[in-house]
């Protein structure tokens, strides 16, 4: 009978869910969207998302390079349960010891410690950071619904999740329910209202350690750089500035003693320290034993970001940075920054 009931809820919601993604026509007026609470940017201080095995904290916060979007993320990794099906395709024993005594699927697993990961990340987020801080200042909903008077149907009787939105006259918790059929919308409830939620909004919260980390060690482009200094392992340092960096196809890298000639193998020198990307924040802890073997600035659009590069006497080697951008340390790939460090003292000795 129970399971009769189940099944009964799970189709109710899908058809609320269906006739909603019927009759949703593409995407709404931006005036029949729906606040679900008032809030402009600069009333944000954080939000903080909740759920079984997810703990993710953002906030907005400022220091002597300007505001930024810290992102504190805490994952719990859990086994995969092994279901009876599973039991009875995967096991093999018998092939192994056709004398063996074959096992009950059906009977509990032996009692011992359940193996658990935990990852937690801790970092600046990247422009698509600023881009969910804004979607939350406030959050709009498609539509408002009416309230079932069974909140499964709308999956709020074992909630998905929860959210916190911290603002100066008060929180908000939004408790995060189900989806829709379809669409893949969620519904959402804050006090006695229910809404429906582009889910789209909610996913980039959900997985802030992958769509959300920055990974740049500075926030400008090569076009936006107007000049670059470096020094390398030897004690050399050597700077360029960028000629003519609005074309494309005319623009180049030159040396201050010579500003009219093309630097050819200077400016494949920063194409390369411009592809360098961020592996991982890590704790200063890690630094321990790194030694620091190349240092640079770039300057542009009215800002100024220095870099040091670190890496350790260990085999292998590892690499390490510390930006003002990025505000803790990060690892580096041995296989793009090992080349860059090299290629300095190369261009020091030309």
């Amino acid at each position: 009978m129970k399971q009769v009931v189940a099944l009964s809820v799970a189709l109710a919601a899908s058809l609320v869910g269906a006739y909603m993604t019927w009759t949703d026509e593409g995407e709404e007026p931006a005036e029949d969207a729906v606040a679900l609470y008032a809030a402009s940017d600069s009333d944000l201080s954080k939000l903080a998302y909740t759920s079984e095995d997810l703990s993710v904290v953002i906030e907005k916060k400022k220091d002597a390079k300007g505001d930024y979007i810290w992102v504190d993320s805490t994952e719990t990794k859990r086994p995969k349960k092994k279901t009876p099906m599973d039991e009875i395709h995967g096991h093999d024993d018998e092939d192994q010891n056709p004398d063996a005594e074959p096992e009950n699927p059906l009977a509990p697993e032996p009692a011992g410690e359940e193996k658990v990961e935990t990852i937690h990340n801790a970092f600046v987020a990247s422009t698509q950071g600023d881009d969910l801080w804004a979607s939350f200042a406030p959050l709009h909903a498609m539509r408002e619904l009416d309230k079932p008077s069974d909140p499964s149907v709308f999956g709020l009787d074992q909630p998905r999740g929860t959210l916190v939105v911290t603002r100066p006259s008060g929180d908000v918790t939004l408790t995060l329910g189900g989806e829709t059929y379809g669409s893949k919308d969620r519904y959402v409830q804050v006090g006695d209202k229910v809404f429906l939620v582009d889910d789209a909004l909610l996913k980039p919260l959900e997985n802030a350690a992958s769509r959300i980390l920055e990974r740049n060690l500075f926030p400008l482009e090569e076009k936006d750089v107007d000049t670059l200094s470096a020094t390398g392992p030897a004690g050399t340092t050597l700077t360029w500035k960028h000629v003519n960096p609005e074309d494309a196809k005319g623009g180049f890298w030159a040396r201050p003693e010579s500003p009219d000639n093309d630097d050819a193998s200077g400016g494949t020198w920063i194409g390369k320290v411009m592809r360098l990307k961020v592996r991982d924040y890590v704790d200063e802890s890690k630094l321990a034993g790194a030694q620091q073997v190349m240092a640079y600035t770039v300057a542009g659009k009215g800002e100024t970001w220095s870099v040091k590069v670190l890496r350790t006497d260990t085999e292998p080697a590892e690499w390490y940075a510390i930006s003002d951008f990025n505000r803790v340390p990060v690892s580096l790939t041995e296989s793009l920054v090992k080349d860059v460090v090299a290629d300095l003292d190369e261009l020091a000795a030309e």
